[in-house]
Order: C-alpha cells, then sequence, then structure tokens
C-alpha cells in the first residue's frame, strides 16, 4: 500500500515502530546471550577448543547483528526524520541482518544435526538435516540478494514470495527433525527400571525445551510468524521486525544446552535409581546424552556377595565417536 494511502501515524507505526520494538527486543535476547556466553567460559574452562572458538565465533556474529540494527533504528529515526516516501525504501542495513541471522541459523542447526549423529551413531538422519540447512542457507542468501537488489518492498514481495516461504518451511521442518530425533533415540534407552526410565524422560524433555521445536517450529512462534507476516501484510515492515529477532533464539537455545551440562550432571549423580544399577551419562562436549544399564544376570538360587565401593570419575573431552564399555554399562 502506498504511503498516501495511509495515515501517518500508521505509517510510522507499521515501519520505524515495528523496527524499534524488534530491536529493543533482540537487544534484550543479545544481554541474555552475553550473560550466558560468560558463564560458560567461566564454568567451562576444560571443553574442546572448538567448542569455545564456536561460542565465540557464534558471539561475534551476534554482536555485529545487535549493531546494525541499532544502526538501522538510528537511519529510520535520524537521517529519514519525517520523510514519508523514505519507508517505501528499507535501509540496507536491515536487509544486511539477514545474513547474519543465516549464518548463524546455518551455525547452530548444524551443530544440532552432529549432535544427532553422535546420539544416534548413524550418518543418515544427520545427513539430511544438514541438506536442509545447505537448502535453507543457499535459498535465504538467493532472497538477501534480491532484497538488496530491488527497492521498494512491494516489488521484492511479488520476485521472492516463493524464496522466502521456502526459506521459512524447510527451517521449521528442520528443527522438527532434529528435536524428534533427539527424543526417539533418548527414548531407546529407556529399560523398565523405574528410576531410570523417569531419568530418560527427564533428558527427553529437555531436549525438546533446550531444543528449537518448541521455539521455532510450532505456530504462533517467530519462524511461523514471519511467513504468516510476510504473506499476509507484505506491505509494511513487521515481518522484518520479526525475522531480525530470529537469530537470537537459536544463540541462546545453542548456549542454554551447553550451560546446562553441570545441571543435568547434578541431577543424574543425586537421582534415585532404584536396587538396580545403571549408568546415564552426558557427554560433556556436546550435550549428548547416552544411556544403558547394567542388566543383573537372572540366576536364582545362587549365594551372591556384594562389595560396596565409592568410585569417583571425571569427565574429559574423548572422540565422541568412541563408546567404552564400564562395568556393563556404557559411557562416551
Amino acid at each position: 500500500m502506498p504511503a498516501a494511502e495511509i495515515s501517518q501515524g500508521q505509517l510510522v507505526s507499521t515501519t520505524l515502530g515495528a523496527i524499534q520494538i524488534g530491536t529493543y527486543i533482540a537487544s534484550a535476547l543479545f544481554g541474555l546471550m552475553t550473560m550466558q556466553t560468560y558463564h560458560y567460559y567461566c564454568n567451562y574452562s576444560s571443553d574442546r577448543p572448538f567448542l569455545k572458538v564456536l561460542v565465540g565465533w557464534i558471539w561475534s556474529l551476534e554482536l555485529v547483528h545487535t549493531i546494525i540494527i541499532t544502526r538501522a533504528c538510528y537511519v529510520l529515526a535520524v537521517d529519514r526524520f519525517g520523510d514519508l516516501q523514505a519507508v517505501e525504501t528499507v535501509p540496507f542495513s536491515i536487509k544486511l541482518t539477514i545474513i547474519f541471522d543465516t549464518i548463524i541459523a546455518f551455525t547452530v542447526q548444524t551443530f544440532f544435526a552432529w549432535r544427532l549423529r553422535v546420539m544416534s551413531k548413524r550418518w543418515e538422519l544427520s545427513v539430511f538435516c544438514w541438506a536442509l540447512t545447505v537448502l535453507r542457507t543457499i535459498t535465504s542468501l538467493m532472497a538477501v540478494a534480491k532484497f538488496i537488489e530491488i527497492k521498494e518492498q512491494s516489488l521484492f514481495f511479488k520476485e521472492s514470495k516463493v524464496l522466502v516461504t521456502v526459506v521459512e518451511i524447510v527451517s521449521a521442518i528442520n528443527d522438527v527433525v532434529i528435536a524428534a530425533g533427539l527424543c526417539y533415540y533418548l527414548s531407546r534407552s529407556r529399560s523398565g527400571i523405574t528410576g531410570t526410565d523417569r531419568l530418560v524422560g527427564r533428558l527427553i524433555r529437555y531436549s525438546i525445551q533446550s531444543g528449537i521445536l518448541t521455539r521455532r517450529s510450532l505456530p504462533k512462534t517467530p519462524q511461523v510468524t514471519v511467513l504468516l507476516k510476510f504473506l499476509v501484510m507484505p506491505d509494511n515492515w513487521i515481518w522484518i521486525a520479526v525475522h531480525i529477532v530470529l537469530a537470537k533464539p537459536f544463540s541462546n537455545s545453542f548456549l542454554a544446552m551447553l550451560n546446562a551440562r553441570s545441571r543435568l550432571r547434578s541431577q543424574l549423580h543425586h537421582s534415585d535409581h532404584g536396587n538396580k544399577p545403571g549408568i546415564v551419562v552426558v557427554d560433556r562436549s556436546t550435550n549428548a546424552f547416552r544411556g544403558s544399564l547394567m542388566q543383573p544376570s537372572n540366576r536364582r538360587n545362587l549365594p551372591i556377595e556384594i562389595e560396596m565401593s565409592k568410585m569417583t570419575t571425571s569427565t574429559t573431552d574423548e572422540d565422541f565417536s568412541k563408546i567404552a564399555n564400564v562395568n556393563g554399562g556404557f559411557a562416551v
């Protein structure tokens, strides 16, 4: 809808107002991520260098992303103040944020897919998720290229509606597959022992809550909201405001997963496993959960001798593909 056909207040609220609200939310989430990053480096100094570099890389991308959207707000509120015709053209800095969102999403989704491979010890599902991630990245960059080339948003909608739809749908499918795969392989650790099954159930709930299923792939979440706003209201900037927030949940869920490992290990050590022994191990570097049980042999009417001992173990960052058998249990 041209700027002349709507009121000045409505025009400002759906352009500058929408971008400002999105910037406030994104900045708050960046602050939360910064706190999580600080917590990670303070408490997980023994992690593999790869993970430390990855955390720093994502935080750096988020910092630049936040600076860019703040600059976009300045351009709209100061440089273009009072120019109603200027809102027909989206600032270049806003278009640039989509590139950073794409890079962050690619990094985090690739990590989650790798975590799925670690748990499953199979490549098929992980390769499928990686393929979806690459497809999402390529289509997103193509959409950004058109967004930069086309000055007016109304023309961008006509030219790139299919591309944007593919980006959002592929990303949602990828999130669902990753979360469902993690839950499936965790559920295979159930054994019938009440204490251990309760613990596995807790790990499954954690995987869903810390993953991207409940945050991005269900209705009324940012990912679907972007697509709906883009298709229903292509002439305003509300969908752009939602989109500039999308990178933050990716990064925060990634760091929340890493920082929750100590709490999960504490719960594992203090959980009541009953009288039957079992081992469930949280991998320190990927937060991949592996579980199995030490099943007692089914021998009746035989005298047994039980020796109680205390064993202290420490976790190190070993090769994730190696499984060591520990007294009938498994550790990663």
